[in-house]
């Protein structure tokens, strides 16, 4: 989850990135063991050790600054507001490891840091301690190191597993100390419930400061923009710089000071920060009640309910959604990949198609979504090295390095599964030739989740023998749930053709696709977007063709829609003449339907 010097940082959660530090230590501390027990929610350290000393590794692979470095160092911190942001560092006994933070003092002897910081899956829970510097300056630390004396992290995040957009509604956290005397020398920020409109404006002028790994050790940076780049029900979406070592920290107005998020996570394009809302701040309030604590806050007049950015990739999205549709939490099956290379070579293939749909230098559609809904991970495969691949699963597919021995260079070093396939026969494949048998997934191939009447994986089962269209032939089947296919003459007027026949899988793929397929647009290569083939293979990302074509009425947005669908091996295209240009011919969400059958359905037969 973190970052340790003993293996890469990776994310999760449409690849996800902790702004956070681990570091492989041996923290020099005496007498530091967690005592008593987690009663309501708050956890209770033992007593401070009588000496820290912090030692810190050269550990910066991943960038997460986005852009041209905007941050500015603040020296001397002994002022306001600077003074009151602290570096935050908490070890582990047991694993011998360190990991830095950064928290806000929001009261006397409170300050308000993210939940991962306190809370950390892969170190049981809690850590032994908690080191905290108000306006730490590098070595100095002008206003002394204090110890945590009490730890507080919503039950929403704490019960939880893995990496879930529902989890990350709840990463926030308190920290008290025993003494009120730092927080009353240094002051204290506000918290604030802001509504949509005030969020929006063109001048918020949100600011944050922390601590970031990749700086000299212990110094405070900040940087500031003129307004969020999005915001919904949760999140405050922003380009402001930031790397690890910032998550925990308050994001505030420079008009008046008031906090109104918290450093969270980051995408490879954006950073989010936790939008303090009423939900978080009635969380807060009790929490100081267990806490016997205290802190100021206000709330904006009139309030209103925000409506959250919408989960799915949408069919027509009118800008590229940054936040897919989130996955179950991951399930103890997939393991880290421990080779950074694997993430690096899975980043390059996503750039090329995917990065100018992202940086809004060409308009169509994803061919594997905003960005990974896992870090890469390790699946059995028994023709790999060791009985094991590196893969890594989008919106839309899923990659795979299946020969780690062969040319990184070779277009098909990176593959996409073959999920339709799997999907559609219920076969999952474990080798080059071994597979486990189940249930067809009985999930919807395109629109809404929740629509009754579109047809799903298993309806395609029973058509993948089905003749092939003659080359020329308008395309006007019509295909419902139940497998059922009837002829349609009007949509004849659609001047949707069978173009290709493809011999090696007896079907013929329809104009549209074979149209997109060998469709030339920007590309990203060689550190710059170009014009090229959007593929350098027509086959390469959706395989062969397992069906024919064949229009359904499905529901898109609770709207019921005509919409051409085809099952490739790896693929499935869809076609909606009502969509905007660029976005008609779309992938569909296959990375993540295939996700929710392998490791929900599956597992739960």
């Amino acid at each position: 989850m973190f970052r340790s010097s003993s293996r890469p940082f990776t994310g999760v959660f449409v690849l996800v990135f902790f702004l956070s530090i681990v570091l492989q230590v041996t923290v020099n501390v005496a007498g530091a063991q967690a005592t008593g027990t987690d009663s309501a929610e708050v956890h209770h350290l033992g007593p401070p050790p009588d000496a820290w000393q912090s030692r810190l590794t050269d550990d910066r692979d991943l960038q997460l600054v986005i852009g041209t470095d905007e941050r500015v160092r603040i020296s001397p911190t002994n002022v306001r507001p600077y003074q009151s942001i602290a570096y935050l560092e908490a070890w582990d006994d047991d694993t011998g490891r360190a990991f830095t933070c950064t928290a806000t003092f929001i009261g006397p002897k409170t300050l308000l840091t993210a939940a991962h910081c306190l809370w950390i899956d892969e170190f049981g829970g809690w850590p032994s301690g908690v080191a905290i510097a108000p306006g730490k300056d590098g070595d100095d630390n002008p206003f002394g190191v204090e110890f945590a004396d009490k730890l507080w992290v919503p039950n929403g995040w704490k019960d939880a597993t893995g990496n879930s957009a529902e989890r990350f509604k709840w990463d926030f956290a308190l920290v008290t100390l025993a003494s009120a005397t730092p927080g009353e020398t240094v002051g204290a920020l506000e918290i604030g419930v802001f509504s949509d409109a005030t969020l929006q404006a063109e001048d918020f002028n949100p600011v944050t400061s922390g601590y970031p790994g990749d700086k000299q050790w212990g110094t405070q940076w900040t940087s500031t923009q003129p307004s969020f780049d999005k915001i919904d029900a949760t999140h405050l979406q922003n380009s402001i710089d930031a790397f690890q070592g910032q998550s925990g920290s308050g994001v505030w107005s420079a008009n008046d000071g008031r906090i109104a998020g918290i450093v969270s996570f980051e995408t490879r394009t954006k950073n989010y920060a936790l939008r303090i809302d009423q939900r978080v701040l009635d969380s807060l309030l009790c929490a100081c009640d267990l806490l016997q604590c205290e802190f100021n806050y206000s709330i904006e007049g009139n309030v209103p309910d925000s409506q959250p950015t919408p989960g799915s990739t949408p069919a027509t999205p009118p800008q590229p959604t940054p936040l897919p549709e989130p996955p179950p939490s991951l399930p103890p099956g997939p393991t880290p990949a421990p080779a950074l290379t694997d993430s690096a070579t899975f980043d390059a293939a996503w750039e090329r198609t995917d990065r100018p749909v992202s940086d809004g230098a060409a308009n169509r559609t994803w061919m594997w979504g905003p960005e990974a809904f896992t870090a890469p991970v390790r699946e059995l495969y028994a023709d790999s090295p060791g009985g094991q691949r590196a893969v890594q699963y989008f919106d839309k597919s899923r990659m795979e390095i299946t020969n780690p021995g062969g040319d990184p260079s070779s277009v098909w070093y990176v593959t996409n599964g073959l999920l339709v396939r799997e999907l559609i026969t219920g076969e999952l494949q474990t080798g080059d030739g071994s597979f486990e048998s189940h249930q067809p997934a009985n999930v919807n191939v395109a629109g809404d989740a929740g629509d009754l009447n579109g047809p799903t994986y298993a309806t395609f089962n029973g058509l993948l023998q089905a003749p092939a269209h003659a080359e020329g032939a308008a395309v006007t089947q019509r295909l419902d749930r139940s497998g059922t296919v009837s002829n349609d003459p009007s949509l004849g007027t659609r001047g949707v053709t069978a173009t290709r026949y493809v011999p090696e899988s007896g079907h013929t793929v329809a104009s549209v696709f074979w149209t997109f397929m060998n469709a030339e647009d920007i590309v990203f290569e060689n550190g710059g977007f170009t014009s090229g083939p959007l593929f350098q293979n027509p086959f390469y990302a959706t395989g062969l063709p397992i069906s024919e074509p064949y229009w359904a009425t499905v529901k898109v947005a609770g709207n019921e829609k005509n919409v051409l669908i085809q099952a490739f091996e790896r693929r499935v295209l869809t076609y909606t003449p009502d969509n905007a240009a660029g976005w008609q011919v779309e992938a569909g969400n296959v990375g993540q339907h295939y996700y929710q059958w392998q490791y929900v359905e599956i597992a739960g037969e």
